[in-house]
């Protein structure tokens, strides 16, 4: 959740994103399960995503709908990601949430940067390689051999290492929530990070 600092053109900001989600389309994917039960991705590049379907919410603080803004994601054959455009009286605020199985905090502030890039008026350029080739990269390597030698490198590389962490026990332990993430983007229109995290289910 990120707050817009001075005047924003929301129909540019919303071209922008479009623009960003086309640029980065790995998020498109779409996961289904095979009749053997194995979970796999689909490659949607060509799924429309337009403008429309970025939501608009008017409040009268963004405390009256901060609650309501993280949903759970349909994970087999939904779309993993949405967007909205929060007016409110302290200000106007851009809403993103992907699952985290298609963005971490490092690539959200590349797709945010991709975002203010397309809001300044830049023409961006398709990802040349993305998610979808790392995971192909990976499995052709994974074959005995490239396995048997990764292990044989991790196994010299940590040789001499010896354990020295110990869980506490487990009446010491803090139950913690779900995993969140906060960012802040560093170009124009000024994007400043709330202290609000959101987090993905």
């Amino acid at each position: 959740l990120l707050r817009l600092d001075g005047p924003v053109d929301i129909a540019r900001l919303k071209d922008s994103v479009v623009a960003a989600v086309e640029a980065h389309p790995h998020i498109k994917a779409r996961l289904f399960t095979t009749k053997d039960g194995e979970a796999r991705q689909r490659r949607m590049d060509d799924d429309p995503f337009t403008a429309d379907e970025i939501e608009d919410i008017e409040a009268g603080s963004i405390d009256d709908v901060i609650g309501g803004l993280v949903r759970p994601f349909e994970l087999i054959g939904g779309r993993l990601f949405r967007f909205a455009v929060v007016k409110a009286k302290e200000g106007t605020y851009l809403f993103t949430d992907v699952h985290h199985l298609y963005m971490d905090g490092t690539s959200m502030n590349v797709f945010l940067d991709s975002i203010t890039a397309a809001y300044l008026g830049e023409r961006l350029e398709r990802e040349r390689f993305s998610g979808f080739d790392v995971v192909l990269a990976e499995e052709r390597r994974r074959t005995p051999e490239a396995l048997a030698e990764d292990r044989a490198y991790y196994d010299s590389l940590l040789a001499a290492a010896r354990p020295t962490f110990s869980p506490p026990p487990t009446s010491t332990r803090r139950a913690t929530g779900s995993a969140a993430s906060s960012w802040t983007a560093r170009r124009s229109p000024r994007w400043r990070g709330t202290a609000r995290p959101t987090a993905s289910p």
